[in-house]
């Protein structure tokens, strides 16, 4: 018997700085800054020791009411230490705003990328190649949007500021196009990825983000007004960070003689069998794309990281592909009018409103703006960037040899499956009005992340942010923080600090007292557990 459903163990391995929002905001009361690291506040918690003492929930009345309010400042003063209160702590990977955009999490509080957003990613990979390679979509991307404008504009409901909604119904067709007519019809019906597993949100960083956009020819840091750069702090997981994952492939709608056949997606099958191959072209498109784009703009590091990226691309083997996701991904990879004609894309941001419209119309360059990780007053990677290894369990944090692993790393399968047999998968009876998705895995089946020491954790975090100016004055902090960790980790982390301040090419001299200062200062730290 022919397997239901065949599944692969997935490995998601962040490139880059990722960020998945979970819609919410942290204000000024729900988080408090000491030192190098940020306590997020677990109100409940909050709300359940003001109750205790009727003085204390009066004085926080007034703190909400006031224009500023200083939550630190106020349990520091009402002998409330905020450790006490913490929902979870992160280390602050730069200058902090008065917002913090939080990490989508699980109720168990750590963080976690959806299978929805992976096949969201790979959709709009998968559709964007698509594009590229037919020309029927490519006019029916042109027709479709140009005609929801014009009906709009002519019904005169098309809204101020950005027009995207003017090209939701577009979009919608341009993908019934691609794919299919409605869900039953799909072909990307063909494959689901569970949520992921997560490391603990201690592993989280709140990172800075800025906006670079280009103004008067040149690519510059975005402001709110002269002088005042916009900053915007975001949970992030770090460079590096590998999670858990499941891929279910539907094999029983495959076949020339299958459901895929009756559905109409048949002649999809070998396009979307070949999803990993498929996902790279689209990446290599993007990454080439924006090293050009850093490159014109003298951006030279930025466009180093798109370069570097490029090369590892080239060696990945079959069970790997690049994938570009969540905040900060940007316009491009959401949006197929990079592929589309420049007098079509003029014609489509004119009437939605587009990016900076001239006299003489749209004003290139389109998109002209990046979110980018800053730390030490420069900028250092993009946003949204992972390796998704099929076939492949994560190893624990802390055991990460490298972002994209030697080629005989890695498993190398065709389709992306292992080529290992694997019995057959029965589904339960489906009752009537269910689809066949309804059965798939959900939720994390890969292996859990093993849990670590949280001292070691908070070590490594701490160590892998300091800035430049930040290390002497943090030798301290260091110090504290590697003697609070078990004796069998602490050479490592001491090797790791070194390696840290190599990599911000400080001069070997500063290295080697800051190396000795650090030795004396352990020596008189707390023995760390063992």
């Amino acid at each position: 018997m022919a397997d239901v459903v065949r599944t692969a163990p997935v490995t998601l391995r962040c490139l880059s700085a990722v960020h998945i929002g979970s819609g919410d905001r942290l204000g000024p009361l729900d988080f408090v800054r000491e030192g190098r690291m940020v306590t997020v506040i677990d109100q409940s918690r909050l709300q359940a020791r003001l109750a205790e003492v009727p003085t204390l929930a009066d004085r926080y009345v007034r703190l909400c009411e006031s224009d500023r309010p200083d939550l630190g400042e106020f349990l520091r003063v009402s002998g409330l230490p905020a450790a006490d209160l913490a929902a979870y702590r992160v280390v602050a990977g730069g200058a902090l705003a008065r917002e913090i955009l939080p990490f989508l999490k699980l109720p168990s509080g750590d963080p976690y990328i959806p299978g929805s957003s992976l096949k969201g990613s790979v959709r709009s990979a998968l559709l964007h190649r698509l594009v590229g390679q037919e020309q029927r979509l490519r006019e029916e991307a042109v027709r479709a949007a140009t005609e929801d404008i014009d009906d709009l504009a002519r019904r005169n409901r098309l809204p101020s500021g950005r027009r995207t909604v003017a090209l939701r119904g577009a979009s919608r067709r341009l993908d019934e196009l691609a794919f299919g007519k409605d869900h039953n019809h799909d072909a990307m019906r063909l494959f689901q990825f569970a949520d992921s597993g997560g490391p603990p949100a201690s592993h989280l960083v709140a990172a800075e983000v800025r906006v670079l956009s280009v103004h008067g020819g040149r690519l510059e840091v975005k402001e709110t007004r002269p002088g005042n750069p916009m900053r915007l702090v975001a949970e992030i997981l770090p460079t590096g960070t590998a999670l858990g994952s499941r891929l279910a492939w539907n094999a029983h709608l495959e076949g020339s003689d299958g459901p895929a056949k009756s559905l109409g997606f048949g002649p999809r099958l070998p396009f979307l069998a070949d999803w990993i191959a498929n996902c790279n072209a689209i990446a290599r498109d993007a990454l080439r794309r924006e090293a050009e784009f850093y490159q014109a703009y003298g951006m030279g590091a930025l466009a180093q990281w798109h370069e570097e990226r490029l090369k590892e691309l080239e060696t990945l083997p079959p069970s790997q592909c690049m994938l570009h996701l969540g905040w900060g991904a940007g316009f491009d990879a959401m949006a197929v009018t990079n592929l589309l004609e420049s007098a079509a894309v003029r014609q489509i941001r004119q009437g939605a409103n587009l990016g900076k419209l001239g006299s003489a119309g749209p004003v290139e360059p389109f998109p002209k703006s990046r979110k980018v990780i800053w730390r030490d007053d420069r900028p250092v990677e993009p946003l949204g960037w992972i390796l998704l290894t099929v076939g492949a369990r994560p190893k624990p944090i802390g055991q990460v040899r490298a972002a994209v692993p030697a080629p005989g790393d890695v498993p190398t399968a065709p389709r992306g499956f292992s080529q290992r047999p694997r019995p057959p998968v029965t589904l339960p009876p489906r009752p009537e009005g269910r689809s066949v998705e309804d059965h798939a895995p959900q939720g994390p089946q890969a292996p859990p992340v093993p849990q670590r020491n949280p001292h070691v954790v908070e070590a490594e975090t701490l160590i892998r942010t300091l800035k430049l100016q930040e290390v002497k004055s943090q030798l301290q902090a260091v110090a504290a923080a590697i003697g609070r960790c078990p004796a069998e980790e602490q050479d490592r982390l001491v090797g790791l600090f070194r390696a840290r301040q190599e990599e911000m090419t400080l001069k070997p001299k500063e290295i080697t007292a800051n190396m000795e200062s650090l030795a004396k200062r352990l020596q008189a730290a707390p023995r760390g557990e063992g």
